[in-house]
């Protein structure tokens, strides 16, 4: 009898922390359940690609580049990449705020939506308002600490030439 795959369920793998579509990328931050970060990945990533292609009538892939991972060993890190991934349409000049973007959790962990997607309660152990968040993520905030040079590289070590 030939051997069947079965669906990818996500949940049994990662949480989902943050996250943010862009036109050619994605952001994805996620907390393990399993140490097969790759396999998990791999399989979410070609789920989601299956299904938006049959969605659009269109084959192919959706993202450049491929899967890379980080660890995230601090709080401050966390924080910093939610951050980061939130406020990346405002920086690509795809939009003005952040919650002008649908595509992204900022709008769960803002208070404007309540979705099921993110596990907000890793980042809302610090920040615990809706309100918070909101003025952690504003770009004058002058209480941010500032950004180590551990994650100043990590972060670079991630991002695609522009």
């Amino acid at each position: 009898m030939p051997r069947r795959a079965l669906p990818f369920q996500p949940e049994q793998a990662l949480d989902v922390v943050a996250y943010c579509l862009m036109p050619n990328h994605y952001h994805l931050l996620v907390q393990c359940k399993t140490r097969a970060v790759s396999g998990a990945m791999m399989r979410l990533s070609v789920a989601y690609t299956k299904a938006m292609n049959r969605r659009y009538n269109r084959v192919g892939v959706l993202f450049q580049g491929q899967f890379q991972a980080i660890a995230v060993d601090s709080d401050e890190y966390l924080y910093h990449l939610t951050r980061y991934i939130h406020l990346n349409p405002v920086k690509a000049g795809l939009v003005a705020h952040p919650q002008d973007w649908e595509f992204s959790s900022y709008l769960d962990y803002a208070g404007l939506r309540s979705g099921t997607l993110p596990k907000l309660d890793v980042v809302r152990q610090q920040l615990r308002s809706e309100a918070a968040y909101q003025t952690f993520l504003k770009p004058d905030d002058q209480h941010l600490p500032a950004l180590s040079r551990d994650f100043a590289t990590n972060l670079k070590a991630l991002m695609f030439d522009e």
